[in-house]
């Protein structure tokens, strides 16, 4: 196995597992569930097959592909399978949900200040 067959089965598997997780986790909405849980599936089975075709020794010559062509169509495979499984069901998700609901990330606290010399401190409330 070459090693963008590796890192195809496990962008696959980490994409179909995250799927799946946070179709659970939207469990109040049916129709975000039922997205998720199909990607997550397909996202699997992307995997299963990708390491069927390479026991096979399927390779892109079978279907015309030129060896200076190869990396492009790999790249593009890779671009789209990342925007179908990753990117599209996080769009739909904030386009849909209710601003409480969507998963977005805490902000963090600001608490540092510039002091008179121009070197960063920390405002910790205990000292003096």
């Amino acid at each position: 196995m070459t090693a963008f067959t590796i890192i195809g089965v496990a962008l696959a598997l980490i994409a179909g597992f995250v799927n799946l997780g946070v179709g659970l986790l939207r469990r109040k909405h049916p129709m975000i569930l039922v997205m998720r849980i199909a990607i997550g599936i397909l996202s699997l089975a992307a995997a299963v097959a990708i390491i069927i075709l390479k026991a096979d020794n399927v390779s892109f010559a079978t279907i015309g592909v030129t060896p200076s062509s190869k990396p492009i169509y790999l790249i593009m495979g890779l671009a789209i399978f990342v925007g179908a499984t990753l990117m599209l069901p996080a769009s739909v998700e904030r386009n849909n949900l209710p601003t409480e609901e969507q998963l977005r990330p805490t902000p963090r606290p600001t608490t540092i200040s510039q002091g008179e010399s121009g070197v960063h401190m920390v405002k910790e409330d205990w000292m003096n």
